[in-house]
């Protein structure tokens, strides 16, 4: 296998390499400032076949918002997902993703998961640091499936619960702007505490894409929000710099827990 490594921004590429430079072929940037401009799929496919790969693997975060002056490949991928985000009522990125997973593979360069070549970069389950009571398991399974059916909808990722778990518990959604912008909205809210997020994989998506992923800057922006703990589903989701991320969120009495759902 000759794997091109398709990289969009945040730490995780880097981790990537770091973990697995030897078995990459090639690494293709991608996003505003980058070699690839999102919607420059045709081009980013050419590229590929041309260095030799047969297979690649997507990491990184991209903004849906910058899949724009689309080439022929670009236009082909935004008519796909508009006509399958028709077909489920949905309009998130998973529609984009599978898209652009059916372009790659229809051009013969197969999509393998970064799971797939870094394994060890799943999260783990159990409290990774923390207080073990700051989040029951039932609140756990509870946060988690609400981070589900969210996903289920392809609006995002991530919920983040406010208040004691009761009745008057309330729950804050992720949006197409993301997961940070979810934490940012938490922490200028008045709503009750404790704020625990939970983010989990959405059950339809192909998990060899968009895997959640955490790290160092979701731990610094999470503590500037006054979050109390952090749940991601155990398995299903990427720990980037896990150590630095832990020593972080230890120095600051945040909880990190690998979930089950």
């Amino acid at each position: 296998m000759r794997l091109g490594l398709i990289a969009g921004g945040g730490g995780l590429p880097d981790e990537v390499l770091a973990h697995s430079g030897r078995d990459i072929h090639q690494c293709f940037r991608v996003g505003a400032g980058c070699e690839f401009s999102l919607g420059a799929v045709a081009a980013l496919v050419a590229a590929a076949q041309a260095a030799g790969c047969d297979a690649l693997c997507l990491v990184g975060s991209v903004d849906r918002r910058d899949f724009t002056a689309l080439d022929l490949g670009g236009r082909w991928v935004a008519e796909r997902a508009r006509t399958r985000s028709a077909a489920t009522g949905t309009a998130g990125d998973g529609s984009l993703l599978d898209a652009l997973v059916a372009y790659f593979e229809d051009h013969g360069l197969r999509v393998v998961g970064v799971d797939d070549i870094c394994p060890d970069l799943l999260t783990p389950a159990g409290v990774l640091i923390g207080d073990s009571s700051q989040v029951s398991t039932a609140q756990q399974r509870q946060g988690l499936a609400k981070a589900r059916a969210l996903g289920l909808t392809d609006r995002g990722q991530a919920v983040i619960a406010c208040g004691l778990p009761t009745s008057d518990c309330q729950w804050l959604e992720e949006g197409e702007d993301g997961t940070d912008a979810l934490i940012d909205r938490a922490g200028a809210s008045t709503l009750q505490t404790p704020k625990i997020l939970f983010k989990a994989l959405k059950p339809q998506q192909d998990r060899r894409i968009d895997l959640p992923a955490w790290g160092p800057e979701t731990v610094h922006r999470a503590v500037a929000a006054g979050l109390d703990a952090l749940v991601f589903e155990a398995g299903a989701s990427l720990a980037v710099d896990r150590q630095r991320a832990l020593k972080l969120a230890q120095r600051h009495g945040l909880t990190v827990i690998g979930g089950a759902v």
